[in-house]
């Protein structure tokens, strides 16, 4: 062959040869073509029948196979190998496929340069003119890899736009924007970054029309209204102050009563797997108690003050109250404000409205929706799948629960207590006399025994987030408290409830009626019935007791049966005792 054949995929199918389009009467022919020539293999014949001739018998389907290539125009015809059982392509092939250029320009590492060359190859979906006349083995090849690449061009036109705005080429990074919603009208990204420029160069009144633009493509494309941090964005626009747009206020819900400490290894380590292209569903799992919705709370507000990966927002959904898995997925409707859009399910209109997002979506307490009795299409593990299934890999899902969801898309993360002393400094001798409180924990009036560890000094205690979170409560709790005075009590108190944030608040809600002495004395004999003294704490962290009675509720009978067993067994244990006294493991 003595010329190249220029093929573009991106968008609707286009084959043409020395500037001329080749035609053919079958359109079907010309997708299976493509198909062959992006996928490289030889392909078994009976596969390709199958997958473009559905809904008839392999006979005939091979004879329309048959047909099908006597249609070929010649020069498309010249880059297959055809043989009696498979197809593919034939060695010394000359052709140009605009998918491949694409993604080389995008991934090369090139810089700006080659993203100005990449972007106008993208004129759309993946082989846009392909109709539902096919197999839905190839409908869900043709999914995955139209997401893939399309994930892939938004990514280029965003940091080529704010590459472009940053060398003050103003017109083309709008240019750029506009292009992108060519393909995406309702995107909200793109739309946010064309409201911040308008409203730095032409006030607030352009920026606002640009919000309305994207408030009725929102509607139009999704059934949907605009996100509360695009909704504050239009707020903000009213009041006429461009300035103001460019700080990020995080959601109302990502924002704690109290203070957070500590975990920032943590909250690096999720920073990292989050951003990483192959984890969509993160699990924080541990026990009650232990700090998992804060801790999913302060990575949602990171990702939301950065505002660079989950440019489309962070969304937080409490499933706690949620007394059934046939309420999950309109729970997270109502969370996103979504409006009821004809026949389509809520789970419908979730996967809708998060398709083509980049966004974080955190689902708090899960595990009481686990086991519920249900079908497995309702079942909420299956919803979260089905989630995960139908929309692009911007979307993550970052989950708490007591139990692992069990999906093959999970990563867990394991989450242990609070940073503490291993080894508590000897508290001060002395009588100790609970101070008078009918709903105080039990206390012992017997010091703690001293552990080993000598004397700590105020200054080394502060490293530990268990310390430092036990010092903020208790001076909540009583004014005149002082970490340097009561060091080795709080130091105590804090490795007996190994670092447990539920347990440590607990404790330092008594500290203005109970001496410090005396509590840490109640919590080594009495841990469990620590109380709550604050009345907007939900009931099942109302003390270390009703975290245990939750957990029970929530085991099946044999589990029930055999923790029961394990009662006989003081202390730690091996797998091997288990085995042998409950038949169980401790896996």
């Amino acid at each position: 062959m003595n010329h190249v054949l220029d093929i573009k995929v991106l968008g609707e199918l286009s084959i043409s040869l020395n500037g001329e389009e080749l035609t053919c009467a079958s359109r079907k022919t010309l997708w299976m073509s493509a198909y062959v020539l992006l996928n490289k293999k030889p392909q078994l014949r009976t596969k390709i029948a199958a997958l473009f001739w559905a809904g008839t018998s392999s006979v005939n389907a091979l004879g329309s196979l048959r047909v099908a290539l006597t249609k070929l125009p010649r020069p498309v015809l010249d880059c297959l190998d055809i043989t009696r059982d498979s197809i593919g392509v034939a060695p010394g092939a000359q052709y140009r496929l605009d998918v491949e250029e694409f993604q080389s320009l995008c991934t090369g590492g090139g810089g700006p340069g080659t993203l100005q060359q990449a972007v106008p190859l993208y004129r759309g979906d993946l082989l846009s003119n392909v109709d539902e006349d096919v197999a839905p083995e190839f409908s869900d090849w043709l999914f995955s890899e139209r997401n893939r690449l399309r994930q892939l061009a938004h990514g280029a036109h965003v940091t080529l736009a704010q590459h472009l705005y940053a060398r003050n080429q103003h017109a083309e990074a709008q240019g750029t924007v506009e292009a992108w919603l060519a393909h995406d009208p309702a995107n909200e990204s793109m739309h946010r970054l064309m409201i911040t420029w308008l409203a730095e160069a032409a006030g607030s009144d352009r920026a606002l029309a640009q919000y309305e633009v994207y408030r009725r493509a929102l509607a139009v494309h999704h059934g949907a209204a605009p996100s509360p941090e695009m909704r504050t964005l239009g707020d903000r626009l009213r009041d006429g102050g461009q300035d103001r747009i460019r700080s990020r206020e995080l959601p109302p819900d990502i924002a704690p009563a109290t203070s957070f400490f500590g975990r920032s290894d943590e909250l690096a380590v999720l920073r990292e797997l989050l951003s990483g292209q192959d984890c969509r569903l993160l699990t924080l799992h541990g026990l009650g108690g232990v700090g998992k919705t804060r801790l999913a709370l302060a990575a949602a507000a990171n990702a939301a003050s950065e505002g660079v990966q989950f440019n489309d927002g962070v969304y937080v959904v409490p499933l706690d109250g949620v007394a059934s898995p046939a309420l999950f997925a309109q729970t997270v409707a109502r969370a996103c404000e979504l409006q009821p859009a004809g026949a389509a399910t809520p789970l419908e209109l979730v996967i809708a409205f998060f398709r083509r997002r980049n966004a974080l979506l955190v689902l708090d307490n899960l595990e009481h929706l686990l086991h519920v009795a249900t079908t497995t299409e309702d079942g909420v593990t299956r919803q979260i799948a089905r989630l995960l299934g139908g929309t692009d890999s911007g979307l993550k899902v970052l989950a708490t629960s007591r139990e692992p969801l069990c999906l093959q898309e999970e990563w867990l993360y394991p989450v242990e207590g609070l940073s503490y002393s291993a080894e508590p400094a000897a508290p001060a001798s002395g009588k100790t006399t609970p101070s008078a409180s009918e709903n105080a924990p039990a206390m012992s009036s017997r010091p703690p025994s001293a552990a080993p560890g000598g004397a700590h000094h105020a200054a080394d205690a502060r490293k530990f987030a268990a310390v430092q979170f036990f010092s903020q409560r208790a001076r909540q709790a009583g004014a005149a408290f002082s970490l340097e005075a009561e060091l080795p009590h709080v130091l105590l108190i804090c490795t007996l409830l190994q670092g447990l944030p539920l347990g440590i608040e607990l404790a330092a809600s008594w500290v203005g009626s109970v001496r410090v002495d005396v509590l840490a004395a109640g919590v080594q004999e009495h841990a469990a019935a620590l109380a709550n003294r604050h009345a907007n704490r939900v009931e099942r962290h109302h003390s270390l007791g009703a975290v245990v009675a939750y957990s029970w509720q929530h085991l099946d009978d044999d589990q029930r049966i055999a923790l029961a067993s394990l009662a006989v067994l003081r202390g730690s244990f091996t797998n091997e005792a288990a085995r042998e006294v409950a038949y169980a493991d401790k896996s």
